[in-house]
């Protein structure tokens, strides 16, 4: 009966309409149904398959949908391709799915832009790496917390987001620029209640995370205000979760921003071919305009949510715009991910006293039908 239930309930989610004003664009060609990642580079979109694929890069057009040109990485193999980043010099493919949590060859490919543009086979230069706080490497599908998903460039480093099975969390992995073999510890983590697919930036001060929860339910998640000597980015920036992106069963993978002009971006956003019993997904290409002066799914900035004072002796005052974000709960937890409280729908002021859990850091997770913020709080 559980069974049967879940099943209609996957086909109830898969006819409510999306929830955000997020455009088809396109079917994508067969020859990349398993798009993985998405870059966007010399006026076309980039794209490469997962596990299994062709060491190839292709380029479609935003307009026609079709394959305008195909790149091969002589030196490279695709084990497992996840994403896909770029800088000003370099194109960076994250060889590093592991749905096993068993890989011992978790690498990056780097690829000269200028042998990008002028070649049509180039040669790749390496970056290897592992997690410091791998200990066990038994292979346990789609069970342990060694998957990733995303990789993002900013500043002089190479960020990993990890696509944890086991408690589906997310960690960033920070690894260096320059071929090498290196080993990595996590530098920040937040409860994501799902797992991570995909990622992009806007220069230094956005970053974009895709993903689904298990019945995928796409989400999307933005950290803004990035201080690069900080890398623990979900504790010392703007994090906020955007629920039920598109409808259940499209499982978003590649995510990439392109400038419109001056004050516009758009989001590209694909998703690989999926099946479920007689049920079938195509790999589609998707769009949402954004407006660069708010760089926000619904508008909803950071200014609806007023935070003091921060850090506190015990009492932090929450002022809400009622009106964009509304039937809320608050949960509070503490620096272990226990949860000490719950309060629904509280007024558009509230407080909350910390005093009675002690000093330390805690998590504040704000959330509605669509919408996650989380905030961390300093008791001193």
């Amino acid at each position: 009966m559980k069974i049967v239930f879940s099943f209609f309930l996957l086909i109830i989610s898969i006819l409510v309409n999306a929830q955000y004003n997020i455009s088809e664009k396109f079917i994508l060609p067969d020859e990349v149904e398993e798009t993985s990642g998405l870059i966007f580079f010399n006026n076309h979109l980039i794209t490469h398959n997962d596990s299994g694929g062709l060491a190839e890069l292709y380029e479609i057009d935003t307009i026609s949908g079709s394959i305008t040109r195909t790149v091969t990485i002589q030196n490279a193999s695709n084990v497992d391709w996840e994403d896909i980043c770029q800088d000003q010099n370099y194109i960076y493919i994250g060889d590093f799915g592991n749905n096993n949590g068993d890989r011992t060859d978790l690498s990056i490919y780097r690829i000269s832009k200028y042998d990008y543009e002028h070649y049509s086979t180039v040669i790749a230069d390496t970056i290897s790496y592992s997690y410091a706080e791998q200990v066990d490497f038994t292979a346990q599908h789609n069970a342990t917390n060694w998957d990733a998903e995303a990789l993002v460039s900013i500043g002089d480093q190479l960020l990993i987001f990890s696509k944890n099975w086991e408690d589906n969390h997310v960690n960033i992995y920070p690894v260096p620029k320059n071929p090498g073999t290196y080993t990595t510890s996590s530098q920040s983590v937040y409860n994501v209640q799902g797992m991570i697919t995909g990622a992009d930036q806007i220069g230094d001060s956005l970053i974009v995370l895709v993903g689904y929860d298990s019945g995928l339910h796409s989400c999307i998640v933005t950290i803004r205000d990035i201080d690069l000597d900080n890398l623990d980015l979900f504790g010392s920036s703007s994090v906020t979760q955007y629920n039920e992106i598109v409808s259940a069963g499209n499982q978003l993978e590649g995510i990439c921003f392109v400038s419109v002009n001056n004050s516009d971006y758009r989001l590209f956003l694909s998703n690989e071919r999926f099946s479920f019993s007689t049920l079938v997904w195509d790999a589609k290409l998707r769009v949402l305009e954004l407006d660069k002066t708010v760089l926000s799914i619904q508008n909803i900035k950071d200014d609806n949510l007023v935070v003091y004072p921060n850090p506190s002796n015990g009492k932090v005052n929450f002022t809400f715009n009622e009106q964009n974000f509304s039937r809320k709960k608050i949960y509070v937890y503490n620096s272990s991910g226990i949860e000490l409280s719950e309060l629904k729908n509280p007024s558009q002021n509230f407080v909350l006293d910390f005093s009675k859990y002690g000093k330390g850091i805690y998590e504040v997770v704000i959330q509605n039908s669509t919408t996650i913020i989380t905030r961390r709080i300093i008791i001193n």
